[in-house]
């Protein structure tokens, strides 16, 4: 499900917001092929209270970045990090946010991040089910990819790194390390006049701007009618065109014309 927030401030009290960001091998869209090496989070407003932790990917041979540019992780690097398990590193990622967050105050636990709806959170939905790990409840998450296309508009590009570089005009410090996306977020969200407002979306939900075609009204519309979420939609329609056959009479009829 998902919840619209028009204001960050407007979040039900002891809500904790999280800036987190997630490197990975592989292809998000394969989660059998896609595995996080480092995942870092820190709470919004306080620089002190940060999460970071290399992972080991359970694989023989770590592939090659798929752009040189980017940074090429090896199993040495990880040695020498003191990573971790996925399992012990979620598990220790969770405990860590226990301490911020109670979820039996009533507030909710806010996961925000650069590219969130399409990598970040399908990937850590991915890993929690691989790994059995256990959650609190009420887990949201936010993208401002798309917060940012809406305050900032005609921007050349809303990559982080342009994005950052265009607010603070230097390049973000070793870039494509999370904890360094972390920071390089965070500090940006702060800077903007605007405090972060949109639509979030419940844990293992799929964000409607996911839809091909969907944009920033669309979306809107699609919760304002009582579509909240991509899940939602589709038991709905389900739901509807099984227990009416006019409905799905009317839908195939639509579709041909």
């Amino acid at each position: 499900m998902s919840i619209l927030i028009p204001s960050i401030d407007e979040l039900p009290q002891n809500s904790v917001v999280l800036v987190y960001d997630i490197e990975a091998i592989g292809d998000v869209n394969r989660p059998d092929t896609c595995f996080i090496w480092n995942l870092s989070a820190m709470v919004l407003g306080d620089k002190n209270k940060v999460f970071d932790q290399f992972i080991v990917p359970p694989v023989t041979k770590i592939p090659d970045p798929p752009n040189p540019k980017l940074f090429r992780v090896t199993h040495d690097f990880l040695k020498n990090a003191n990573a971790r398990s996925t399992h012990d590193t979620l598990t220790f990622f969770f405990k860590w946010i226990a301490n911020l967050y109670d979820p039996e105050s009533g507030g909710i636990l806010l996961l925000v991040s650069h590219g969130n709806f399409r990598f970040d959170q399908p990937l850590l939905q991915s890993e929690i089910i691989r790994n059995s790990v256990a959650i609190p409840k009420n887990i949201y998450f936010m993208d401002t990819l798309h917060w940012f296309r809406n305050i900032k508009k005609k921007q050349r590009s809303y990559s982080l790194s342009n994005l950052y570089k265009d607010q603070f005009n230097r390049p973000i410090k070793n870039a494509h390390l999370s904890l360094f996306d972390v920071h390089a977020l965070h500090d940006l969200i702060q800077s903007q006049d605007s405090k972060l407002f949109g639509i979030i979306y419940n844990i293992f939900h799929t964000s409607l701007l996911r839809i091909p075609q969907v944009g920033l009204f669309t979306e809107r519309l699609l919760f304002d009618h009582d579509m909240h979420s991509i899940e939602h939609l589709v038991y709905k329609f389900r739901n509807d065109c099984c227990c009416n056959p006019l409905h799905l009479r009317d839908f195939l009829l639509k579709g041909c014309s």
